[in-house]
C-alpha cells in the first residue's frame, strides 16, 4: 500500500525537462548569413543649459562560409550597406553608402560596400582573425581627392579607428560572443562573456547570459552586465583636442538564435552609462576640463541566411 501511495505521488509531480541544448554555431559551408544592425545613442553633455548629441548607425553585413577547420569557420565577409546620422542642437548630418552623396564620409562608406575580406570565427561566435580589411581601408584614404598629405594621414587613422580590424572584431563580438563555453546549456544555465571595445570610448563589457526559453525555431537568451571605461586609458585626438571618456553603466539584451544553425535571428539591447568627458590641458584649453555626461543607447539586430 505504501509503495502504491509513493508511486501515485511521484506521478503527480510535474515533469521537469533537464535536457541539454546545443547552443553554438553550426554553419553550412557555401551558405551566406547576414546581420542588419541599427544602433541609436544619445549623449547628454552638461555644457551650459545642456546639449544632446544623437547618433544613429545602420549597417548590413554578409558572411559567406567558405569552410571550417575543427571549431573554426573560415568566412568571406563584406559590408552591404552603411549609414550614419548625427543631430545636435541646430546641426544635423546624414551620410550614406547608397545615396550617391559626394561628401568624404559617404564616399568612404560607399568604397567599403561589396569589397570582401576574410575572417575566422569560432563555433562560440568569437572572431579571432580578420584579413584584408586593413589594406582595403588604407587604399581608401589614398583615393580621397582634394586633401593634403597631413589631412590624408589623419583621415586614414580615423577610418582605421572606425572600421579597422580591431574595431570590426570588437563590434562583431559584442553581438555574437553570447554562446556558452561548452556549447551546451540547460534552461536556467548561466555563463559569462567579456569584450574590449576600442575607439574614442574605450570600454570593457562583461555580460552574464542565461538560457531562458525556446520557441519553435529559436532559443531565447537573456543577458545582463556592466560596462566601464578605464581611467588609465590614453587620450584620443578629436579635431586637435585630446580627450577621453570615464564612464560606468549597465547593459541588458534579449537574443534569439536559430535552433538549426545557431545564427543570431534577433537582438534587442539597451545600454545606459554615466560619467564625464575629460579634456586634456593644452594651449587652447590650459586648465583642461571635465564635462559630466550620460549615455543612453539601443541596439537592434536582425539576422538570417540565404
Amino acid at each position: 500500500m505504501k509503495l502504491f501511495t509513493v508511486l501515485c505521488a511521484v506521478a503527480l509531480i510535474p515533469s521537469v525537462c533537464l535536457c541539454q541544448y546545443s547552443i553554438s554555431l553550426k554553419l553550412q559551408p557555401g551558405k551566406t548569413y547576414f546581420h542588419t544592425t541599427t544602433a541609436v545613442s544619445t549623449m547628454h553633455q552638461e555644457i551650459g543649459e545642456g546639449m544632446d548629441l544623437t547618433t544613429s548607425i545602420t549597417g548590413k553585413n554578409s558572411y559567406r562560409v567558405l569552410g571550417h577547420t575543427d571549431s573554426i569557420y573560415h568566412i568571406q565577409a563584406s559590408y552591404d550597406d552603411l549609414s550614419l546620422k548625427m543631430k545636435a542642437a541646430a546641426m544635423e548630418m546624414d551620410f550614406s553608402s547608397t545615396a550617391g552623396k559626394q561628401d568624404i564620409v559617404s564616399q568612404i562608406m560607399s568604397s567599403l560596400i561589396n569589397h570582401p575580406f576574410g575572417m575566422d570565427m569560432t563555433t562560440h561566435g568569437k572572431v579571432i582573425a580578420v584579413r584584408g580589411l586593413d589594406s582595403l581601408l588604407s587604399n581608401m584614404a589614398g583615393q580621397v581627392p582634394g586633401i593634403g598629405d597631413e589631412q590624408r594621414t589623419t583621415l586614414g587613422k580615423q577610418i582605421s579607428e572606425s572600421y579597422g580590424p580591431e574595431t570590426f572584431k570588437s563590434s562583431f563580438n559584442s553581438i555574437t560572443a553570447i554562446y556558452p563555453p561548452s556549447g551546451m546549456a540547460r534552461k536556467g544555465d548561466k555563463w559569462t562573456s567579456s569584450v574590449e571595445m576600442p575607439g574614442v570610448i574605450k570600454m570593457t563589457i562583461v555580460m552574464e547570459y542565461q538560457l531562458m526559453d525556446e520557441g519553435a525555431d529559436y532559443y531565447l537568451i537573456h543577458g545582463e552586465g556592466l560596462m566601464n571605461t578605464s581611467d588609465t586609458s590614453g587620450y584620443s585626438n578629436m579635431n586637435g583636442i585630446e580627450l577621453k571618456y570615464i564612464l560606468t553603466g549597465k547593459m541588458t539584451s534579449d537574443i534569439k538564435i536559430d535552433k538549426l544553425s545557431g545564427w543570431i535571428k534577433e537582438v534587442k539591447g539597451v545600454q545606459k552609462a554615466e560619467g564625464h568627458m575629460r579634456i586634456k590641458e593644452s594651449a587652447m584649453m590650459p586648465d583642461g576640463a571635465e564635462i559630466p555626461i550620460s549615455l543612453n543607447s539601443t541596439t537592434e539586430v536582425t539576422g538570417g541566411s540565404f
